[in-house]
């Protein structure tokens, strides 16, 4: 479980697309933002892809994971902050984010079946 989460954050940082796919299931939801954004598939074609490739880059940091788990169920948060860099400009985009992803063992394989992704600005340095 905690290897499919390491290996979507991974993909995600480096901008791999591709190497997200295969840790979804086919039926999987995804919620960013308060809003039900479809499968991953959906989510990629129309929010997610998009969006990556406007980044130049797109760093994770202090990466917080716990994982439980139930039979062929489990279920994973994690706490972060990232930095995203967009091309043209010269300022990186700080925030902090929040994610749990549901996993079910299918064909003795985890696969997340679904995927909650909240952010917020970091708060103001004073």
């Amino acid at each position: 479980v905690r290897a499919v989460v390491d290996q979507f954050t991974q993909a995600l940082s480096q901008k791999d697309a591709a190497r997200m796919g295969p840790l979804f299931s086919k039926d999987s939801i995804v919620i960013e933002g308060g809003r039900l954004e479809g499968s991953f598939e959906t989510y990629l074609h129309h929010h997610l892809g998009p969006e990556l490739a406007e980044f130049d880059s797109f760093t994770v940091k202090d990466r917080k994971v716990s994982v439980r788990q139930a039979g062929d169920v489990a279920w994973a948060y994690e706490t972060y902050g990232y930095e995203v860099r967009l091309k043209g400009k010269p300022m990186p985009l700080s925030r902090l984010g929040a994610t749990t992803a549901v996993l079910v063992k299918t064909d003795g394989a985890w696969r997340i079946v679904q995927l909650h992704i909240s952010s917020k600005a970091p708060p103001a340095k004073k």
